[in-house]
C-alpha cells in the first residue's frame, strides 16, 4: 500500500487552563501541504520533531515547537494533535468535546508550516480510567479471562461493539468530511498503543481470547472487534473522498515472554491486523530505560523484542517506532551516557535488521528530555544531521 519513512522526536510540555472561553478561530490557512499519502524518500528516512500537548484552546504551542526544533537542529515537516473523542481531555481543554475534527490544532499546524498527526482515541480520558483499573486491583498479568475484568475497570463509552454497530457513524462521517475539506496531508491513528491493556481498545476488554462470539471463529474475538471496528471508520473516509488521510496503526512493545502464554499467544500482533488496504504505517511504541531504577538496554536489544513480528505483519507496509524514549538520567553499566545511547540508535538505524525501521519517534517529556540528558542535544543533532535522514516530505 502506501509508503513513508519518518523518523521523528515527540516533545511534551505543560498543559495549561484558559481563563476565558476559547473562540472558534475564523481564519483558514492554506495547509502546509497538499496531496494524498506520504511516500519515502528516495533513500534514508525522514526525520522530523513532534511537540505535545496543544494550548488550551486547541492550538499548538508554536513558541516551544521553534525552540526544541532549534536546540536538536531539525526542522520539522509534521506536528502532533492528541484528539481524545471526549470532552474534557488534558491536550485540548474545551475546544473539541465529543468526536470533533480537531479544526484549531490542523490549522495552527498549517501556519507553521507542518502536516499534522492526529492521535485519535475513543477514551473519554487519558488518565482516569487507568486510575480505575488500578482502583480494581485488576492485574492483566495474572487475570487473562475477559470474565475477571471488573466492571469499574471498563469504560465502554466507546466501546468497539459500539463502533461497528455503527452508533458513531454520523460523527465519524462529519469528522472525515471536515478533513476532506481540509486537503491538506493529515497523520492518523486511532487507539494509540491497542495491543497493551492501559486502555479499552485492547482485546482483553472486548471479548478476549474467546472465538465463538464475533465474527470468524478461528480469530479470538477481542482483536477481531479491533479489526473490524478499524476497518469500518477507514471506509468511511473513502467515501468520503478523505484520501489526503495516511493511517498509522500503533501498537505497543509488550514483549511476549513477560506475559502469560495463553494471553501472549491471542493478544499477539497478527492477530489485530487489519489488513495492507487499511494501514499505511505499522507503528509501536517502545521505550529503553523507562524509569531510572529499569535496566539499562541498547536500542538495538529493545527492537529485538517485536522486530520480526512487525515485520512479518506485511511485506509492503513500512515499520516505525512512532513513540520511544530512554530516561534522561540513565546511564549505562560501563558508564555509558544517554548521548552514547542516542549516537548508537542512530548508527543501529543504518544497519540489518534494523534499517527495516522507517520512523523513529522520541517521545520529549520531562523523563525523556533530551535537551537534559548528558550528551543528549549534540549526539541527537549530529546523528539527525547524517545524510542518510531527510526533511522534506515526497507524496503520492
Amino acid at each position: 500500500m502506501r509508503w513513508i519513512l519518518l523518523l521523528s522526536v515527540l516533545l511534551l510540555a505543560p498543559a495549561c487552563t484558559p481563563d476565558d472561553e476559547c473562540l472558534p478561530s475564523t481564519d483558514g490557512p492554506l495547509p502546509a501541504y497538499v496531496g494524498g499519502a506520504l511516500v519515502p524518500p528516495v533513500e534514508g528516512a525522514y526525520v522530523t520533531t513532534l511537540l505535545d500537548p496543544i494550548e488550551p484552546c486547541g492550538e499548538l504551542n508554536v513558541d516551544a515547537i521553534a525552540e526544541f526544533e532549534r536546540d536538536v537542529g531539525v526542522s520539522s515537516f509534521v506536528a502532533w494533535c492528541v484528539d481524545d473523542w471526549e470532552d474534557p481531555n488534558e491536550f485540548g481543554g474545551d475546544a473539541n468535546p465529543g468526536i470533533q475534527f480537531p479544526v484549531e490544532c490542523v490549522k495552527s499546524a498549517a501556519r507553521v508550516g507542518k502536516i499534522p498527526y492526529i492521535r485519535w482515541n475513543p477514551r473519554t480520558t487519558i488518565t482516569d480510567w487507568p486510575q480505575r483499573v488500578i482502583a480494581s486491583g485488576f492485574a492483566i498479568d495474572e487475570d487473562v479471562d475477559p470474565a475477571d475484568v471488573p466492571p469499574e475497570a471498563l469504560d465502554d463509552e466507546f466501546g468497539l461493539q459500539r463502533v461497528i454497530d455503527g452508533e458513531f457513524d454520523a460523527d465519524f462521517e462529519r469528522w472525515a468530511l471536515e478533513a476532506e475539506a481540509f486537503r491538506g496531508a493529515l497523520i492518523v491513528e486511532i487507539c494509540s498503543e491497542f495491543s497493551g491493556f492501559q486502555y479499552t481498545c485492547n482485546g482483553v476488554y472486548n471479548g478476549g481470547s474467546v472465538t465463538d462470539g464475533f465474527g470468524d471463529p478461528d480469530i479470538p474475538d477481542g482483536p477481531e472487534r479491533f479489526q473490524e471496528a478499524w476497518r469500518h471508520i477507514v471506509d468511511i473516509f473513502e467515501e468520503a473522498g478523505a484520501d489526503n488521510v495516511t493511517w498509522v496503526l500503533h501498537y505497543d512493545s509488550t514483549d511476549p515472554t513477560d506475559l502469560p502464554q495463553e494471553l501472549a499467544e491471542w493478544n499477539s500482533m497478527a492477530n489485530y491486523y487489519p489488513g495492507d488496504d487499511y494501514v499505511d504505517w505499522i507503528g509501536v511504541s517502545a521505550y529503553g530505560q523507562e524509569d531510572i531504577d529499569d535496566p539499562w538496554t541498547e536500542f538495538a536489544d529493545l527492537m529485538d523484542a517485536n522486530l520480526d513480528d512487525l515485520t512479518a505483519l506485511s511485506d509492503d507496509v513500512p515499520v516505525g517506532v512512532v513513540e520511544f524514549g530512554t530516561h534522561k538520567n540513565g546511564e549505562g553499566p560501563d558508564g555509558e551516557t544517554v548521548g552514547e545511547w542516542i549516537t548508537g540508535m542512530f548508527d543501529a538505524l543504518q544497519t540489518e535488521p534494523y534499517d527495516a525501521i522507517r520512523w523513529l519517534g522520541w517521545y520529549q517529556t520531562i523523563e525523556y528530555d533530551i535537551t537534559a540528558a548528558d550528551g543528549g542535544t549534540n549526539a541527537f543533532r549530529a546523528g539527525a544531521g547524517d545524510a542518510f535522514f531527510v526533511t522534506e516530505p515526497v507524496f503520492e
